[in-house]
């Protein structure tokens, strides 16, 4: 697949000298691999403080929660969590993009979906705990989703990739919830959430 022209110019334009990971078997901006995480960790050290500025100039533009930050001909979607952390996910094996990790982190508050094109540090080094890789044919248009389940309020807000919500939340009464937020009877045969929760065992032994 070949990039619009302008992705191509304003990229080369920018990076001088790529690292192999960069670019695909053709030459061109790899943005066929990525690896979601915080791009915090992937970013050029010595350009993160611009990086910021087009980042904060967006949120401001956008509002807060979900932004596209325009870098180098590309946009990244940006999505904030709140807080920094960790996020774990079962199921994502059964995505067809998924390659590997299951896990990412956050330091900067924030996860995005980033071309290997845009990765100053190779991703498929260390990435276990700290990003998940994945691959598309078809670019970044192809790329999974993140998105956030609950009303959005910050921090203890779940988030799915690609519909996969991370670990530790339940679906209940309409909502997810946090599995720490559940109870259960002394018999076990009883469990809802704090909103829905009773116990009808004493009926049942009437």
């Amino acid at each position: 697949m070949s990039l619009p022209a302008i992705h191509y110019n304003t990229y080369t334009q920018e990076i001088k000298h790529p690292k192999p990971w960069q670019l695909d078997e053709h030459g061109e901006p790899n943005v066929n691999e990525f690896v979601i995480s915080d791009p915090c960790y992937y970013i050029k050290d010595s350009e993160w403080h611009d990086f910021c500025d087009v980042w904060n100039a967006a949120t401001k533009s956008q509002g807060y929660g979900s932004n596209i930050v325009k870098w180098k001909g590309f946009n990244l979607v940006i999505q904030s969590t709140g807080g920094d952390g960790s996020w774990e996910y079962t199921g994502l094996g059964h995505k067809d993009w998924h390659c590997g990790g299951t896990s990412h982190c956050a330091d900067t508050a924030s996860i995005c979906c980033i071309p290997f094109a845009l990765c100053d540090t190779n991703p498929l080094e260390n990435y276990a705990g700290k990003g998940i890789i994945g691959h598309t044919d078809y670019g970044m248009k192809d790329y999974p989703e993140i998105t956030c389940e609950g009303g959005y309020t910050g921090v203890g807000e779940p988030f799915a990739i690609d519909g996969i919500v991370q670990n530790g939340y339940t679906l209940c009464c309409g909502q997810y919830v946090d599995d720490d937020q559940f109870e259960w009877c002394g018999s076990g045969s009883c469990e809802g959430c704090w909103s829905c929760f009773e116990c009808d065992c004493e009926d049942d032994e009437q």
